[in-house]
């Protein structure tokens, strides 16, 4: 004898007790679901404070490494103004762009 199994037709509800089993997965799968973006967010936030820690303390140490040479670069600009301006001082020929004569002004013809 064959198993034929009843189609269901338009609005067939099922037995009362595959409602629940039907509801309790869906609950489930709400709470699984809940869960899992929970922990994705826990976990991404570990993740960033871990990324944002290893940048500081990255950025703090060639911070503490180059503060000699910064020392020098701002001696060596300091120095580099003196002479211009004493330079500037001794040569006061051109002052923007003007040439100023030492000599007898010259008359035209």
């Amino acid at each position: 004898m064959p198993f034929i199994e009843e189609r269901p037709r338009l609005g067939y509800q099922g037995r009362v007790g595959s409602r629940a089993n039907a509801f309790i997965a869906k609950t489930l799968a709400v709470v699984a679901g809940g869960v899992a973006l929970a922990s994705a967010f826990v976990l991404s936030l570990i993740v960033f404070a871990i990324a944002f820690a290893i940048i500081v303390i990255g950025g703090g140490y060639l911070w503490w490494k180059s503060r000699e040479l910064r020392k020098q670069l701002r001696a060596q600009m300091r120095e580099g103004q003196m002479q211009h301006s004493h330079r500037a001082a001794s040569t006061s020929n051109v002052i923007e762009g003007v040439v100023i004569s030492r000599g007898e002004p010259r008359t035209r013809l």
